[in-house]
């Protein structure tokens, strides 16, 4: 969209710049248009894209790839109060 097309802007003047995308549960489509501007590795993008991967550190030639586990209390109000929901995800980043 606009925001990879911006990049692509600054990538051409030769200037570096940092940058955070925030995706919610890409798909493949969405996750290759960020792989293409940032030249991301095949392997990296695609655990990037299917869920549930293990907690991690890869390097890919000058990148690294991080998959972070989180832990979210959920506060339910038609549960009875001795029981507690947790809820676990996942977050991917790109450092390059």
């Amino acid at each position: 969209g606009a925001a990879l097309q911006k990049v692509r802007e600054i990538e051409a003047g030769g200037r570096s710049a940092f940058v955070w995308i925030g995706l919610h549960e890409p798909d493949d489509h969405q996750m290759q248009a960020v792989a293409d501007v940032f030249g991301l590795h095949p392997l990296a993008v695609e655990d990037a894209v299917h869920a549930h991967q293990r907690p991690k550190l890869e390097r890919y030639d000058t990148m690294l790839f991080l998959v972070l586990k989180t832990v979210t209390y959920v506060e339910h109000d038609s549960m009875a109060k001795a029981r507690e929901i947790v809820e676990t995800g996942e977050i991917m980043i790109f450092v390059g």
